[in-house]
């Protein structure tokens, strides 16, 4: 059971430009004329990563409840899209399994994880020039994927979490926090949209949520995983905050989400 998991009220760390040119979202130069001719988008399984975190650091993963994660959180960002004017499909597990698409996808799937860690790590990425062209190549295995789901314009997403027992908050609190980094108890959300026909991100970005766990009376959940839920909805909505609603494509780009 994925004990006392997330508070209520979040505070997001998610923003779309710092200071100047420190643009925090990444896209090819022709997104938006792509979004705009797509007639349907493919929404492909979340994969998440669940973790709880012990007195002293040690990390147990919670494979059960990251399968809860990824049964919900297609259609939570399935749900955020679609308010913003795009129509979605759903790609479920089992479609992948039917039509034997599993290897294309993890293989779409790391190579996405390894471009879009690239395009907002390489010296100037935060730049305007760089951050609204950015080059990508996701191999072969898109071509693969297509040619076995027939999608033109799929989207991937990575979700994941971090809670800590009681025992952790307790000696956190008495070293002060200052073992730590980051913080032991949060929640990221990382989404991109993908051209298999070009092989290429064309829109991508990430949200972090670093609140921590407090009463579940406050947030007005029924239980843990209602709690989740309501995690996850808030990270995709501000997340895709970012992306313009499709009418308004072509026309700016987003700055800051509220």
């Amino acid at each position: 059971m994925f004990k006392k998991l997330i508070c209520g009220i979040a505070l997001l760390s998610l923003t779309a430009c710092g200071t100047g040119d420190n643009i925090q979202y990444r896209h090819s130069h022709d997104y938006d004329t792509v979004l705009m001719r797509a007639d349907d988008i493919s929404l492909y399984p979340t994969k998440a990563t669940a973790v709880m975190v012990g007195a002293f650091g040690y990390k147990e993963r919670q494979y059960d409840y990251e399968s809860f994660i990824e049964e919900n959180a297609s259609d939570i960002i399935a749900e955020s899209l679609r308010k913003k004017g795009y129509h979605v499909s759903i790609v479920r597990k089992r479609d992948l399994s039917d039509k034997k698409s599993y290897r294309e996808f993890d293989a779409v799937y790391e190579r996405f994880l390894q471009e879009k860690n690239r395009v907002f790590t390489e010296e100037n990425s935060s730049q305007k020039d760089y951050a609204f062209d950015i080059k990508t190549n996701l191999g072969k295995a898109t071509s693969e994927l297509k040619n076995k789901m027939g999608d033109d314009i799929i989207i991937l997403s990575e979700y994941t979490e971090s809670v800590q027992t009681s025992g952790a908050k307790v000696m956190d609190a008495l070293l002060g926090n200052l073992r730590q980094q980051r913080p032991s108890e949060m929640a990221e959300l990382a989404i991109g949209i993908v051209d298999l026909n070009q092989n290429k991100i064309l829109w991508t970005y990430h949200g972090m949520d670093t609140s921590t766990g407090i009463d579940r009376f406050f947030s007005g959940a029924s239980d843990d995983k209602d709690l989740t839920k309501q995690k996850i909805t808030r990270l995709a909505d501000t997340v895709l905050s970012i992306l313009p609603d499709k009418n308004n494509l072509g026309k700016s780009d987003v700055v800051t989400p509220d």
